[in-house]
Formats: C-alpha cells, sequence, structure tokens
C-alpha cells in the first residue's frame, strides 16, 4: 500500500480515536522525516517540579528509555518548557537548533551529537489545552536530523506529528508505553487491549 504522510497522519488519528488497530504502513511512513527520534513525557511532581521521562525513541537501542530525571538537567528541553509558557503568541511554535554541536543548551550530550552527524536539533512541544483555559506541556518530540534542509513539506508533516501526539498523551483512556522485546512503541487502552504496536 502506498500512502503519504498526511494520509498516515489522519489514519492513525482515526485509528486512536476509535481504538482500532494501527497499519504499520502509517507508522513507517511517519518514522520516515527523521533520522532519530525521541519522545519525553512532561510531568510535574507532588512539589510541582517538572520531571521528563524518556518514554519511546527511534533507533530504540541509541536511546536510554526510561530516563526519568528533573527537567533542569537537560537545558534543552527546560528551554522548550519555559518557551511554553512564556506567554507570546509563538510559544508552542517548532524550536529549531541549527548548530547543536556549539549551542550550549545541548553540549551536555556534546559527544552523541558528533558520533551520529546531527546537523539540526527540532523540538516539538506536545500542549494540552484544559478546560479551564490554562496550557499544560505534556510532552517534547526531539527529533535529530542529519540532512539540515527542512522543506516546507517537511515542517508541515512535523507539524502534524506534533498534533497527533498531542492528541495521544492529552487523551486520559490512552496508555503510552514501550516494548524492549520487539523495540516499539505501543498505544494501549487502559482496559488492556493494544491500540497499536509499531
Amino acid at each position: 500500500m502506498s500512502i503519504n504522510f498526511n494520509s498516515a497522519i489522519k489514519g492513525i488519528m482515526r485509528s486512536v480515536i476509535a481504538g482500532e488497530e494501527i497499519e504499520p504502513e502509517m507508522i513507517h511512513e511517519c518514522a520516515f522525516y527523521a533520522d532519530r527520534l525521541v519522545l519525553f513525557e512532561v510531568y510535574e511532581n507532588e512539589q510541582g517540579i517538572p520531571f521528563c521521562k524518556l518514554s519511546g525513541g527511534i533507533p530504540y537501542d541509541q536511546h536510554l528509555i526510561g530516563l526519568d530525571e528533573e527537567l533542569k538537567n537537560h537545558p534543552d528541553l527546560e528551554a522548550v518548557y519555559q518557551k511554553v509558557f512564556s506567554g507570546n503568541g509563538e510559544s508552542e511554535s517548532i524550536l529549531e537548533i541549527e548548530n547543536p554541536r556549539d549551542n550550549p543548551l545541548t553540549s551536555y550530550f556534546r559527544e552523541i551529537i558528533e558520533n551520529t552527524g546531527i546537523k539540526k536539533i527540532i523540538y516539538l512541544p506536545l500542549v494540552r489545552r484544559m478546560s479551564s483555559g490554562q496550557k499544560k506541556l505534556v510532552g517534547i518530540i526531539v527529533i535529530d536530523v542529519c540532512d539540515i534542509s527542512l522543506t516546507q513539506e517537511k515542517r508541515c508533516a512535523l507539524i502534524a506529528l506534533k498534533n497527533f501526539f498531542s492528541l495521544v498523551l492529552s487523551r486520559d483512556d490512552i496508555v503510552f508505553s514501550t516494548d524492549p522485546q520487539k523495540h516499539n512503541w505501543i498505544l494501549s487502552a487502559k482496559t488492556g487491549r493494544d491500540l497499536q504496536s509499531a
């Protein structure tokens, strides 16, 4: 089956909403746009301190899946957090770091940047709109790009990906997890039935 990115996103969203299995081709089409992709869930502990949990990544074996620590230990993610709550009109837009090797925000993983040839890092904040009108940052997608060109088509695709994961992480009846045995990500309903294995 041949599908494009926009069709894949729409199909995935329909499947998640309906609680149906997601076709593998749709997942593969989405993954095409990134060399490395990581999903952090963001939450606050009982003291109101922001934490981040590394919930999934592609390639699976190159990330510390399950890492759970204070957001302040990740200056780049903390910058995204502050941007979301800065109050300006572009607070939820894509954040890009053009030269991560020499950027102080990403100096804590410079060795990884050099070893993998990352030319640009793109951060997609996943924001949930509360019924009170307030914003809540529920996650951050981090995309490492080795090909520095970012066409308008890819930018639109990334925004669609951001909106999709915002929807997923905002739903109380969906649990996001990873399966180390299959090296994949899983969306599961709280009833225990898998919605997707990618």
